[in-house]
């Protein structure tokens, strides 16, 4: 004969550690049945280390570094205070300031919520090279570089080194404000020292075309900066490749005939010397 009594069915999930340790228990509902008895394990306010809450089982709240109230909703208990707490990258999350200081990078503002609050933003950090990348207006000092507010590096063009020639015929590849510092003549951005500096050494080219029709052509240096430098000569539209020795470089070729222009292409200096080599 059967009762009518309701069996309540039996609770195969267990939670606490390896050894069986039952955690905290309160009321609980039976699976099915709808009825809260005493004796269940049940999820409570877990206060999280950033300063949130989150309904955690004992053992998984302790797990995660939380402290655990047992038997409370996170509406009944407070947890670390949030604020804003900004990163380098621009972002804003509120946490605490123990959630905050995690990050690295972040920097914890009391009393404020990233509702409220604009946290500093990365811009274009210019570097002398030419480089640029984001960052904040502080970290971009601490690496020598110039800040510029106006945008990101994707918004705005850094400005680039180029060719820096000085008196002495010596050249490098800078800035044009560090160029200019320096008492340098500046060629243009991305331009390469190259020979481009050894043009003020350069009085005068000159070129004539003997009986045979072979064109001779001498360049002669007022100094020996260019002592050892290959220099590029043109006849028309051929280069040829010349060593200066005791500060000349002297190119012969031919025969030619009829009239030709012979130039200095490397450096780019000089007026261009007409040449006749007859019929």
């Amino acid at each position: 004969m059967r009762s009518g009594r309701r069996l309540l069915p039996a609770i195969s999930r267990m939670h606490g550690n390896a050894a069986g340790r039952l955690p905290a228990t309160g009321w609980g509902t039976a699976p099915a049945s709808g009825l809260r008895i005493r004796g269940l394990p049940q999820p409570s306010a877990c206060c999280l280390f950033d300063g949130g809450c989150a309904l955690r089982y004992e053992d998984e709240c302790l797990a995660d570094g939380g402290v655990w109230h047992e038997n409370l909703q996170c509406e009944e208990v407070e947890c670390l205070e949030q604020h804003a707490c900004c990163l380098d990258s621009g972002t804003c999350l509120d946490l605490s300031e123990q959630g905050c200081a995690a990050h690295s990078d972040g920097v914890w503002h009391e009393s404020q919520t990233c509702a409220t609050f604009d946290c500093p933003q990365p811009r274009a950090c210019c570097f002398d090279t030419g480089a640029c990348r984001d960052a904040l207006e502080s970290e971009c000092a601490a690496l020598g570089g110039v800040w510029n507010p106006e945008g990101r590096c994707s918004q705005v063009d850094c400005p680039r080194p180029g060719a820096c020639c000085f008196e002495d015929g010596s050249c490098e590849e800078v800035l044009k404000s560090i160029c200019r510092e320096r008492g340098g003549s500046f060629q243009e951005e991305g331009a390469a020292c190259n020979l481009q500096c050894l043009c003020p050494f350069v009085p005068r080219m000159r070129a004539s075309c003997s009986p045979g029709g072979f064109i001779r052509s001498r360049v002669r240096f007022s100094s020996e900066i260019a002592e050892g430098q290959v220099i590029l000569l043109s006849i028309d539209d051929f280069d040829f490749p010349v060593g200066v020795h005791d500060r000349k470089a002297i190119l012969i070729a031919g025969p030619f005939t009829g009239a030709h222009v012979v130039a200095l292409r490397d450096p780019d200096c000089g007026d261009p010397v007409a040449v006749d080599c007859g019929p």
